[in-house]
């Protein structure tokens, strides 16, 4: 059986006679500072995840006539301070945001719930990705930062540092780090006890604790950086909490009795600028376990690497200013007994200075693991196009695939949402998504109508563990035209499902510079009778102007893979419009040729390649004729549920029939959706095939509309619409009332060579 296919555009318009618009009313609630508004209001794409996902840890209730404040006047919080609200800002209002702090003497702690299959497991490669924000204090120092932790202690979801009165520790302990507030005690492990118990947390400092001197250790924990004090003030470190090697006791000098103060080991220590900027900055924490351990087994280490900076607000990589580093990490530290879950947040505080500390979460660990791999393709020159490649041509035919790839974890990626930026010299005119388990491929084509310059789609369907890859190509060519050579820069494409954000970057590379190009409207595959002679037209153009000179202009074929003989170009032969001449026994018997032709002139300019199939055929030929490029319904003032829209002007889809008698042939056709030109809105119908018994079909799964059977040997020609009177025939079916505008779609023809089964 042979298919032949044909898409053709559809434009109609739908005046309505009144306009609608519903206004609904909402109110926000606002916490803390122009600051926090300002953090909303800007906030990122993240996900937005039910509030059953994460806990608000419960600290404990406040002891019996413990007090408020300290003797030096610091003041004590019993109470969780984070909360979990949206971003205000309209391009990301779906986003869940978590505010752990947004005024002084503050402590707040966040933590996955285990019940909801939201952890941190430690046999298997997991990716933690947010973005996080230390807000701006407007010339206050700000105090005191956060901390991403990973915990087992008993507490569970509810574990906040505490000191040994039973108060959540504020400042410098960020949540998570021990208490040192009692300058007379000589023993670190009475710190280590008052930490979040069998943990490792990376903080994101953003004060600097230094005092040393007797007359400023006050038993309010002002030191632990005083023996780091880095390149800058503000830094990113880690280290274990509940560890007693990580707090380092010093004696203040001169005193009697002695008085001690504790700094803490920093590991991995990044010193930062300015963490607090008022900027959204992302971080990404990956861990990979140093055996592919199952979820029954505690592997005994693997390596974490952290980086900040790393994506720009639009998602783009960040070039500049990237903070990195890997590490080993020692899991005993965890104390883990039956499996290898733990518990992962964030934890932070304040003390008399503040920020507001807030974070959006791309990935939750536990919950889907996936990536997006993307690949160029040189149709034409049939290779892979790398990064800063400089061999692809002019008007090449090229395919961007975007391979998306569920790795596993708790969840289904549901509801993937594409936006793929094309780069700049690229045009896309056909795509597809294709499920590699299910076969199911997917027409997108209809995305790319009139050339556009950003991709959005959702994904029809989920990725699974029992369907873990989706490919979607868009296809196309190179820019036609590069009197110099052309940049296609990187281009950014991100997938945004509902548990989990993930993006890509294509490579950059370069068309080669032609000043000379060759064109043929000879068809990609032709069919001929046996020792029927073949012309193939050219035609050849300079891009700056220049005058073309047959005589200067010299045309190479190969046939099969072997060169034929070069010939010049002459007037009776011009560059403006010249043929390739084949003789039918140059041509092989064994049906299937292949001419590859190109032009240099006298200055070595050189041309595009053409490629084309010659079919040798005595049984003659089925093929598609004319076809309305340019189709059209009839406009209508209102639209209506169940109203029939008649065709506009003549419609024709002629067919050419060069085969022997007894031969047939079926037309099938395939509607895609009708999109409004201005507002993208779908059209509420779907066009209808009407038989002449009244019998309707919708075209939007593809449906046979015409067949025939000849009963001549000569050549046949057929135009299919000539039978369809004003009501049967393709028709557009209205489902809906729909707003006014110009809609325009796709209609997929197939030609086959049978008849259906009946």
């Amino acid at each position: 059986m042979n298919n032949f296919h044909q898409k053709d555009f559809l434009i109609f318009g739908i005046f309505l006679c009144t306009l609608i618009l519903f206004l609904g009313t909402f109110s926000t609630t606002v916490f803390g500072d122009s600051d926090y508004d300002h953090a909303l209001s800007t906030t990122p794409k993240g996900l937005d995840w039910d509030d059953g996902n994460f806990v608000i840890a419960k600290f404990p209730p406040k002891p019996d006539n413990a007090p408020l404040s300290s003797p030096t006047g610091k003041k004590y919080s019993y109470n969780n301070n984070a909360t979990i609200v949206h971003s205000t800002n309209p391009a990301t209002k779906n986003t869940s945001v978590i505010s752990l702090t947004n005024g002084t003497y503050q402590v707040g702690a966040v933590w996955s719930k285990f019940e909801k299959d939201n952890y941190f497991d430690l046999s298997h490669e997991q990716v933690a990705s947010m973005w996080i924000y230390f807000g701006n204090t407007g010339g206050e120092a700000p105090g005191d930062g956060m901390a991403f932790v990973l915990q087992n202690d008993k507490r569970g979801e509810n574990s906040i540092a505490l000191s040994s009165t039973g108060i959540p520790v504020n400042g410098q302990s960020l949540g998570v780090w021990g208490a040192d507030w009692d300058k007379t005690n000589s023993e670190p492990s009475n710190i280590s006890k008052t930490a979040i118990q069998n943990s490792w947390a990376m903080e994101f400092d953003t004060y600097k604790n230094l005092l040393t001197g007797a007359n400023e250790i006050s038993g309010e924990g002002v030191s632990f950086d005083a023996t780091n004090p880095g390149t800058y003030s503000q830094h990113i470190a880690t280290g274990f909490p509940a560890s007693s090697k990580t707090y380092i006791r010093q004696k203040a000098s001169n005193t009697n009795p002695p008085i001690y103060y504790y700094t803490m080991h920093h590991d991995n220590f990044i010193g930062i600028k300015n963490l607090v900027d008022s900027k959204w900055h992302h971080v990404t924490i990956k861990w990979s376990p140093n055996t592919s351990a199952n979820s029954q087994q505690i592997p005994t280490g693997g390596t974490m690497t952290y980086s900040y900076n790393d994506k720009n607000i639009d998602g783009t990589p960040n070039t500049d200013g990237v903070q990195s580093t890997s590490f080993d990490l020692d899991t005993s530290n965890f104390n883990l007994k039956s499996d290898s879950k733990l518990y992962w947040g964030f934890t932070g505080s304040t003390g008399k200075y503040y920020e507001n500390n807030l974070m959006v979460f791309e990935s939750i660990p536990s919950f889907v693991d996936a990536e997006a791999i993307p690949r160029i393709h040189d149709n034409t020159q049939n290779r892979d196009i790398a990064a800063n490649d400089t061999n692809v041509d002019p008007n090449d035919d090229i395919s961007y695939f975007y391979t998306l790839n569920y790795k596993g974890w708790t969840k289904t990626w549901n509801k993937i949402n594409a936006t793929i930026n094309v780069p700049n010299n690229i045009h896309f005119t056909t795509g597809s998504i294709k499920y590699e388990s299910t076969g199911k491929t997917y027409n997108i084509s209809d995305l790319l109508v009139n050339d556009p310059r950003i991709v959005q789609t959702q994904l029809p369907d989920p990725l699974s563990h029992e369907s873990p890859k989706a490919v979607i190509e868009l296809r196309g060519h190179t820019e036609t035209i590069a009197t110099t050579q052309l940049k296609v820069p990187a281009a950014y494409a991100s997938f945004d499902g509902d548990n989990l954000i993930t993006d890509t970057n294509t490579n950059q590379f370069f068309i080669k510079s032609r000043l000379l190009t060759l064109k043929s409207d000879f068809p990609e595959v032709k069919n001929v009778q046996p020792n029927e002679d073949v012309d193939i037209p050219g035609e050849l153009e300079y891009h700056d102007g220049t005058s073309l000179i047959s005589s200067n202009m010299t045309v190479y074929p190969t046939l099969n893979n072997k060169s034929l003989s070069p010939f010049r170009l002459n007037d009776d032969n011009p560059a403006t419009g010249f043929k390739l001449h084949l003789t039918g026994d140059q041509l092989s018997h064994s049906k299937i040729n292949m001419i590859t032709f190109y032009v240099k002139d006298n200055l070595g300019n050189t041309t595009n390649k053409i490629t084309r199939q010659i079919n040798i055929d005595d049984s003659g030929t089925l093929q598609f004729g004319n076809i309305t490029k340019k189709m059209q319904f009839k406009n209508t003032n209102l639209t209506f549920p169940n109203q029939i829209i008649p065709r506009f002007d003549t419609w024709e889809v002629n067919i050419l029939d060069s085969r022997k008698k007894g031969n047939n042939w079926q037309v099938q056709a395939q509607s895609a959706d009708l999109i409004n030109n201005t507002d993208k809105t779908k059209f509420n119908g779907n066009m209808i095939f009407k038989d002449q018994s009244g019998k309707i079909t919708l075209l939007n799964k593809g449906a046979s509309i015409a067949q025939h059977y000849k009963d001549t040997d000569g050549i046949e020609s057929k135009n299919i619409t000539e039978e369809w009177k004003s009501q049967n025939g393709i028709l557009l079916l209205s489902e809906a009332h729909n707003k006014a505008g110009t809609y325009s779609g796709l209609i997929n023809w197939t030609l086959q060579d049978s008849v259906p089964n009946k």
